[in-house]
């Protein structure tokens, strides 16, 4: 079930835009996770685009994610932010691709994640997103 966003959600929208506006690097680093704990920290990750080897690359989602574990902590809402290199140099919601649903389902199940539904910012459970998580049982 997917809810609308409140201003704690808002908060950590703009403290990951910041922190991409701080360390946006062209095509190398466009994606920033945060995610915010319920101890009450903001872990980030940020994604490793290797222009010539992309499967070599790591998505934003999985620096956040080590982040929070080594924190040992436990993390209630993320949000992933992608900074537009080719002109506009807007900030906008990135939804997770396919791989991160499957890590941060796995990781966290219960985690709220902000999406962009269509141009509405709301919030949707990981599980939600991938209602048939691939499963080893």
């Amino acid at each position: 079930m997917t809810t609308s966003i409140n201003d704690e959600d808002k908060a950590l929208i703009n403290a990951a835009k910041a922190a991409i506006s701080a360390h946006h690097k062209g095509e190398s680093h466009k994606l920033i996770t945060a995610m915010q704990t319920v101890e009450g920290n903001i872990h980030y990750g940020i994604n490793i685009q290797l222009d010539h080897i992309r499967r070599a690359s790591a998505c934003a989602e999985s620096g956040a994610i080590s982040s929070v574990v080594l924190a040992k902590e436990t993390p209630n809402l993320s949000v992933t932010v992608y900074r537009d290199s080719g002109g506009t140099n807007d900030i906008v919601i990135a939804n997770p691709c396919g791989l991160c649903r499957e890590m941060l389902a796995n990781f966290y199940p219960d985690l709220d994640v902000i999406i962009d539904d269509g141009g509405n910012l709301r919030k949707s459970n990981s599980n939600e997103f991938l209602p048939f998580k691939y499963r080893e049982d």
